[in-house]
């Protein structure tokens, strides 16, 4: 679909080029007298001639060559830019001199020729005195910046009240714009800063890009789209990009007839200039961050219904795939009205659009008002999708609409505080989702998918708090991970259950409230939650010990061996790797005040373990009886007890598993088998835990066990010791193997349940699981025979993974036709599976190459076949020769690079891995991926320390039950 022109703006973008018309006549004064305030929102047209618009552009052109001509020196009246020794200011943080109040943004972008032409105006306040106005400005080429005495926001400038025309300093290392004035700003002034500039929509993930995707025709087409956070909004527009400085603003985009323009606010007003193109004018937002702005220009449909208020909720996809929306649809109206009925504070905008983008790093990003989705979260197909895709869009659609609240109307005050946003929003996506889905008992998930996934993280000595000092982009990127998320919204769980529910709602709706559109720190919610219970808990004092410090204790109850009816609990800090230290020292000294829930057989309440004892007594057993610590694993840390108690519990589970909760049983399998990881507890203990599995039917537990015990795979495998593994796999799993079927049918976590057993019996070469899955791939290759949603990944798994280079290149096709993006998605992941190291160096070679995989997928294509035994080294050669173009493509988005680097290196397991690892970034740079790449060799030397300490323990007890 063709665009305009192919010049990087148009003569007809005159409108704003007009502002660098000289003088002013009286009407100009008259209206700038009226505007004096910040306020000021008439919108006057310019009538100046269309020649001096074409002068202007050719002027904008003349002093664009000037700027590539002096790029590296500053001469004034003149655009040019500072040697980098001379720049005037050292900070990468902003001083705060200045306040935004409001921004007017023009954008064109070209999606022919992909330039883009911008124009910002910037309306700020001067807090104290100053000479320079510093704001943040990345990647695009300025052609005028000018700086006037006055408010210019919605108008024509008046150059009679220019201070600084045309003179700046940047540094693209510190991404910086500095505009210096002769004399100090006045302090309670307004001021209109006006930038100029051109800049290009690069094939990346973040900032205002382009992505593409193919009609069922075959036709590319392209869209522009953005991903601002977390500091990306200055590469699309000038700004102060810092959380804090929050502005309302005014978007204006130009473009083709054939598109459609969306932000975060509704249209105002849509004009038609005289070249054909429409100047799409959006109504002012409320106040909000840079992070959150958002704008797309796309030729999608939608499909349209509203909350039970009226909001007007759009899901917004390519033609072809919207039929695919309708999921979405039904849930976003339940979910924004679930959330303000609990917040108690109603949406406060008048639409919610949620949009499909082809190419998208993370799984979707919560602007106000426009979110932005990878496919996978947004579209799902009844007939093609399985049940797991349903529910990921579901919390993915929860995540981003609670933010809408946490974050977007309360924004954390700088981005130490991140988990504000994100550990929120990750509670509140299952907390949501468990009310609207009660079937899917996804409070009972959280265990597995959050609390364990981040115990497992915040084990590494090289962790980092929940709330972490950062200043540089790369450090603030590094923090979006399973801690700042997982851990963060585990603690929040926790929180809730040992305040009560009463009180932490209460709580929450109070701190929404008395910071809602501004700013707070974690103190701030704290304070709010205290007031909540009376100030009877001390909030503060409590949680500090989980956000400012790294790490997690384990409980550990012993009976005093002076009194046999005494027992006590002491803490420690919990640490994988065999006596290690943590990085960075604690405030607290590594102690933390616990509230400590138990069970017996009779009874169950909660203890609290304040920090300053060194152990606290604790309620015994009667003889013979067992007791269960952290009920449900509301708690975060993990819990030992001596081997006479832990023989009891696996007794009690094997006469009547049903007496402790799922998330109990999951609870004491994933505890035990990280203790035994650690010396502090016996394999053949933890092992002996499962052999009441083959009574267990519920998913949560399986999770876990399956977890558990793929650490052992992952560590046996390829060695002798292996087969014993895989025959008592396969011994444990039959029983479900058999009474399960290839039925797609049961309950949501029946099915889930059937997939996780099946497709273990396929990885492990079960006769049956094997031939049964072949057969339906056959069919479905040879016959068109449908598949089941639910059963497809087995089946995939097993063609693949079984088959011929035929049904590689099979599937490969298939995902290629299909625009069903689930499916995309689960063949991508499969035809990582062949066991054929060609079909598997092919495929790492497509990885780079974006016209077969995209940029967002293809760090998965690296991480599942280095996940393969007999691709494992293939990927490792393939991610060190190819290193400089996978970090240019991902440094700078949150959690990509740090995927790939534990994904690959954290699998080694050798001492010559090791040092490869070690010898390889001593010349290469590892950017937000640092911290990763820490972890990852922490995680090598477990393994190698593992296999020289655990390998024949484990073993020789598989021996015995096969």
């Amino acid at each position: 679909m063709a665009d305009e022109n192919t010049a990087g703006y148009s003569t007809n973008d005159e409108e704003e080029l007009r502002l660098l018309g000289e003088g002013g006549d009286a009407e100009k004064k008259k209206n700038a007298k009226q505007d004096e305030k910040a306020g000021g929102s008439t919108w006057l047209k310019m009538n100046l001639k269309l020649l001096i618009g074409v002068l202007s552009v050719l002027a904008l052109v003349v002093l664009g060559v000037v700027v590539g001509a002096v790029s590296n020196r500053h001469t004034k009246n003149k655009l040019g830019r500072l040697a980098r020794n001379e720049f005037p200011y050292p900070d990468l943080r902003l001083p705060g001199d200045l306040e935004p109040l409001r921004y007017r943004i023009y954008l064109h972008p070209n999606l022919t020729t992909f330039n883009v032409f911008g124009s910002t105006r910037i309306l700020f306040r001067c807090l104290k005195p100053t000479k320079k106005v510093i704001l943040h400005f990345k990647e695009n080429t300025i052609t005028d910046v000018r700086l006037l005495n006055n408010s210019y926001l919605d108008r024509q400038l008046n150059n009679d009240d220019l201070l600084v025309k045309g003179e700046f300093s940047t540094n693209q290392e510190k991404e910086l714009l500095v505009i210096q004035t002769e004399k100090d700003l006045e302090v309670g002034k307004n001021y209109t800063l006006v930038v100029l500039y051109n800049g290009t929509l690069q094939e990346k993930l973040q900032g205002f890009y382009r992505s593409s995707y193919k009609t069922k025709s075959g036709e590319t087409r392209y869209i522009a789209t953005t991903h601002f956070e977390s500091s990306a909004a200055r590469t699309a527009f000038p700004c102060f990009d810092e959380p804090a400085m929050k502005a309302t603003f005014k978007i204006i985009i130009v473009k083709s007839p054939e598109h459609n323009a969306v932000s975060n606010m509704p249209i105002l007003a849509t004009k038609v200039r005289r070249d054909g193109l429409e100047v799409v004018h959006f109504e002012e937002s409320v106040k909000m961050s840079t992070y959150v702005v958002a704008f797309v220009v796309h030729d999608f449909k939608s499909i349209e219904s509203v909350s039970s208020r009226g909001i007007k909720i759009r899901i917004i996809a390519p033609e072809d795939q919207i039929s695919q929306a309708t999921f979405a649809s039904q849930t976003a109206p339940k979910v924004l009205d679930f959330y303000e009925k609990f917040f108690k504070i109603n949406f406060p905008l008048n639409k919610l659009d949620l949009i499909a983008i082809p190419d998208f790093a993370a799984g979707a990003m919560e602007n106000w008002g426009l979110i932005t989705y990878r496919m996978t979260s947004l579209l799902y197909d009844k007939e093609e999708s399985s049940d797991s895709n349903k529910q990921w869009v579901a919390i993915v659609i929860a995540h981003e609409i609670a933010h809408q609240w946490f974050g977007n109307l309360v924004t954390m005050d700088w981005w130490n505080d991140l988990w504000l946003n994100e550990g929120f929003a990750t509670f509140m996506e299952y907390f949501c989702t468990d009310d609207i889905f009660k079937e899917w008992q996804m409070m009972d998930q959280f265990v597995i998918t959050h609390v364990q996934r981040s115990l497992t993280m915040d084990a590494h000595a090289d962790s980092h708090p929940i709330s972490v000092p950062v200043k540089d982009p790369k450090e603030i990127n590094a923090i979006f991970d399973a801690i700042s998320y997982d851990k963060g919204s585990s603690i929040i769980r926790m929180l809730k259950d040992y305040l009560g529910a009463k009180e932490f709602d209460a709580g929450l709706q109070n701190y929404l409230n008395i910071h809602k559109f501004a700013n707070a720190k974690s103190d701030d919610l704290w304070s709010s939650l205290a007031k909540a219970t009376g100030d009877v808990v001390d909030v503060k004092a409590m949680m500090d010990t989980w956000t400012l410090q790294m790490g997690f204790p384990v409980v550990m109850l012993k009976k005093d061996p002076k009194n046999a009816g005494k027992c006590f609990v002491t803490q420690q800090h919990f640490m994988t790797a065999k006596n290690a230290k943590p990085s960075k020292s604690s405030p607290f000294g590594y102690k933390w005040d616990i509230p400590v829930t138990y069970m017996t057989k009779a009874a169950r309440d909660v203890v609290f373990f304040n920090r300053s004892k060194e152990q606290l007594d604790f309620p015994c057993p009667k003889p013979g009886e067992w007791i269960k610590i952290n009920i449900d694993t509301k708690g975060f840390f993990r819990t030992n007890y001596e081997v006479e108690n832990w023989k009891l519990l696996s007794e009690q589970l094997l006469k009547n598993h049903s007496i402790f909760s799922s998330s109990d049983r999951a609870n004491l399998i994933d505890d035990a088998f990280e203790l035994a990881r650690t010396d502090m507890l016996s394999y053949q203990v933890a092992l002996d835990l499962t052999k009441y599995f083959s009574k267990e039917q519920d998913y949560v537990p399986w999770n876990s066990l399956m977890a558990s015990l793929g650490y052992i795979s992952s560590m046996l495998e390829g060695r002798p010791g292996y087969a014993y593994y895989e025959q008592y796999i396969l011994k444990i799993i039959q029983p479900l193997v058999k009474k399960l079927e290839w039925k797609d049918e049961g309950t949501h976590l029946e099915r889930y349940l059937r997939g996780l057993i099946l497709g273990s019996a396929v990885k492990h070469n079960d006769t049956s699981a094997k031939t049964r899955a072949l057969e339906l791939f056959r069919d479905f290759k040879t016959k068109g025979t449908p598949l089941p949603p639910n059963l497809k990944g087995s089946v995939y798994a097993a063609g693949i993974k079984y088959g011929t280079e035929d049904d590689w290149n099979f599937l490969w096709q298939r995902r290629e036709k299909t625009l069903v993006s689930t499916e995309k998605r689960k063949i991508l992941f499969s035809l990582s599976e062949t066991e054929d190291p060609k079909l598997l160096k092919k495929y790492l070679d497509m990885a780079l190459d974006s016209s077969k995989v995209r940029a967002q997928d293809s760090s998965s294509v690296i991480i599942g076949v280095a996940s393969n035994r007999v691709g494992q080294k293939l990927a490792w050669d393939f991610t060190f020769k190819n290193w400089n173009t996978i970090f240019e493509r991902y440094s700078g988005i949150s959690f990509t690079i740090s995927k790939v680097i534990k994904g690959t290196f954290g699998l080694g397991k050798t001492v010559e891995e090791r040092d490869r690892v070690q010898e390889f970034f001593k010349t290469h740079q590892t950017g937000t991926g640092q911290r990763a790449l820490n972890q990852a060799l922490e995680s090598i030397q477990n393994h190698i320390n593992w296999l020289d300490g655990h390998e024949k323990e484990v073993v020789e007890w598989l021996k015995k039950q096969v």
